[in-house]
């Protein structure tokens, strides 16, 4: 007689176990002995499930890319997603992909009908940012689909994608991985030696096509692009201009803006899905994939606020002087990410690469409303050196303070310091009452003979909307030591009682220079600004103090123009001229894959290292614009269609 007994036991992952089975006999329910049936002694291995932990990902090796799963069997190995996400998001189990772009693109990450509520997505840019810093989120509290879509990746970055989900299960789903647009559709313009010449330029359906126009050619056809020179307007205004191509009429307006700008990051790369907010206005407006946004609503007030906010980056703001015509402001934002940590039970000092320090007592910091906190003080920290060109476009708001007697004062800066900071979870953290921080700020080289022992302190206050006083800076050697009680911007400035200078910046004809920035300064910096459409910018400056100004374009040269103008002790308007030798008038068609008009869309200039304001199209596709090179070097074009998303990338 064969009989069959089956052993069932769970064990745990990585264990030792000595394991022993014993037979009892009993006859009518009385025990009469026990029998050692056999003994084992085993190690259990944890045998990974391919996605179950960010050392073991799914790779997903090119796009589109689909995987129909669920969380069952990959446990819960994570349960804090960090800084910049929701709450929460981590508590189900977890899958985690990693994909490796080959090139710079968008990425769609889309999370398809998961079959239970509150299912989340996450992107994170290592294995250790996860519980320290997400890159991108999407949490959903029904069972639809939902994701992220239109992620700024890069070639050869490494992105781990967690799917999860805020409750404590399991649950399927289908994740779905695709380039967020096209980028194959408007061709390249490539235009050589063209000061004092005029292009007229019809894009249509090409794909990396280029074409060159030496001085002195007349009509060139080339890979479906057509370039016709119309010398006749090298000095005709822009009237006699559009008159004579039958593009300015009732019939056929100019698109029209009355204020545009670009947000990008910190080493300038534009952002998209910023959220732009401008004061007076109801309405919101959202960059676009290469970080521009343009307002035509009417703007009541000269003096204009732009607040700029972007999940993964800290908000920027700006002030802009409305004169008319068409504005131009460039927001700078700052990653949230954290670039460093110190207990908040010890306290330490994290040290920045530039020479600046922020230094936390012990047992300092507490949540940001109050509450007991004993972790890590996550630290997202810059000194910003007033002597860089791009201070200006980096600091909140500009340099309006308002002084100790509640004087309206603007300042000129000798250093600045942001600072912020936020618990193991991401929660923001306060500095306890009655405690202090120490900043310390190197003094830059330039700048060492002329500032004093002690400096006035000013913070950012983003609900007033300028510098506020409080405290001062002590200098030790060649750095200045603050002590603060919370956190925000930190600025260490002389201040003065301040004068509004206009300037009109013009060629030697005397005809406007738009789009031009330009930095104003003294021994030290106090501000930059951008000439509008009609080559006229204003802003506070000190009074009585020496004033010098650099006139120069987007495109990464040396400054087009440098002088010095003042002192004034009033409002002033001067006019600065700049040579007229680097002009040049640019206009065209751009068309889309079919041939047909782009209605509002732009082109913009790429050159030396940089590139112009947008040049907008109406409704036939026609733009126009007089624009001041570096040199007589290569220009490049890209045309980009909003309705589409399609433009082209050099």
């Amino acid at each position: 007689m064969n009989n069959k007994i089956t052993f069932q036991d769970s064990f745990s992952s990585n264990l030792n176990y000595s394991i022993k089975y014993y037979l009892e006999k009993y006859c009518f329910s009385k025990w009469i002995y026990t029998l050692l049936f056999f003994s084992l002694t085993y190690t259990t291995i944890n045998a990974q499930i391919a996605g179950s932990s960010c050392e073991n990902p799914i790779g997903i090796g090119g796009l589109p890319y689909v995987s129909q799963t669920f969380t069952n069997f990959s446990g819960n190995n994570y349960q804090d997603a960090g800084a910049n996400c929701i709450a929460n998001t981590l508590n189900g189990n977890d899958i985690v992909y990693l994909y490796t772009p080959a090139e710079n693109q968008h990425l769609d990450i889309e999370l398809a009908n998961p079959s239970a509520a509150n299912s989340t997505v996450l992107v994170f840019e290592s294995c250790s940012d996860i519980g320290v810093f997400c890159l991108d989120a999407s949490y959903n509290p029904t069972s639809s689909t939902h994701g992220i879509y239109g992620l700024e990746v890069y070639a050869g970055g490494s992105y781990y994608i967690l799917v999860s989900n805020t409750d404590p299960i399991s649950f399927s789903y289908t994740l779905n991985l695709a380039t967020g647009e096209s980028t194959d559709c408007i061709g390249s313009i490539t235009l050589n030696n063209f000061a004092e010449e005029q292009a007229t330029i019809n894009v249509v359906s090409t794909i990396n096509s280029s074409v060159a126009i030496p001085d002195g050619s007349n009509v060139i056809y080339e890979a479906g692009v057509s370039v016709s020179l119309e010398p006749g307007f090298s000095t005709g205004t822009a009237t006699e201009f559009c008159a004579g191509i039958n593009a300015c009429s009732d019939e056929n307006p100019i698109f029209f803006a009355t204020l545009s700008g670009l947000v990008t990051d910190e080493s300038g790369v534009g952002i998209r899905g910023a959220t732009v907010a401008i004061d007076g206005l109801n309405n919101t407006y959202i960059t676009d994939m290469n970080g521009f946004f343009w307002i035509t609503e009417a703007l009541d007030t000269e003096d204009i606020y732009i607040a700029v906010e972007k999940n993964g980056y800290l908000s920027g703001s700006r002030y802009y002087n409305h004169l008319g015509g068409t504005g131009f402001v460039e927001v700078r934002l700052i990653s949230a990410k954290p670039i460093g940590t110190v207990s908040s039970a010890t306290g330490g000092t994290l040290a920045l690469s530039d020479g600046a320090s922020i230094s936390f007592p012990a047992n300092s910091v507490e949540l940001e409303g109050g509450g007991n906190y004993t972790g890590n003080i996550n630290i997202t920290a810059r000194f910003i050196n007033p002597e860089t060109i791009d201070f200006g476009v980096l600091m909140p708001g500009d340099l309006r303070a308002m002084d100790e007697n509640n004087a309206m004062v603007t300042l000129a800066s000798v250093g600045m310091m942001l600072v912020e900071i936020t618990g193991d979870n991401g929660e923001k953290l306060a500095i306890i009452n009655g405690q202090v921080a120490t900043l310390t700020m190197p003094i830059t080289n330039d700048l060492q003979s002329v500032v004093t022992d002690n400096m006035p302190l000013w913070y950012f206050d983003e609900g007033q909307r300028l510098w506020t006083r409080e405290g001062t800076a002590i200098r030790q050697g060649n750095n200045y030591i603050a002590e603060v009680s919370h956190f925000s911007w930190w600025n260490v400035d002389f201040p003065f009682p301040p004068i509004l200078l206009t300037v009109n910046v013009v060629d030697d004809i005397g005809q406007p220079l738009p789009w031009l920035y330009g930095e104003a300064s003294a021994f030290f910096s106090f501000g930059s600004f951008i000439t509008n459409s009609e080559g006229v910018t204003t802003s506070e400056v000190p009074s009585g103090e020496l004033i010098n100004l650099d006139i120069y374009t987007n495109f990464g040269c040396a400054p087009l123009f440098t002088g010095s103008y003042g002192p004034f002790t009033e409002d002033t308007e001067i006019t600065v001229m700049v040579p007229s030798n680097l002009r040049a008038r640019i206009f065209g068609t751009l068309l889309d894959c079919d041939g047909m008009p782009i209605r509002d869309g732009y082109v913009f200039l790429n050159g030396g290292n940089g590139s112009s304001t947008p040049i907008f199209t109406d409704s036939t596709g026609f733009f126009f614009r007089e624009i001041t090179l570096c040199s007589n070097d290569m220009v490049e074009f890209n045309g980009f269609d909003p309705t589409t998303n399609y433009y082209n990338e050099l």
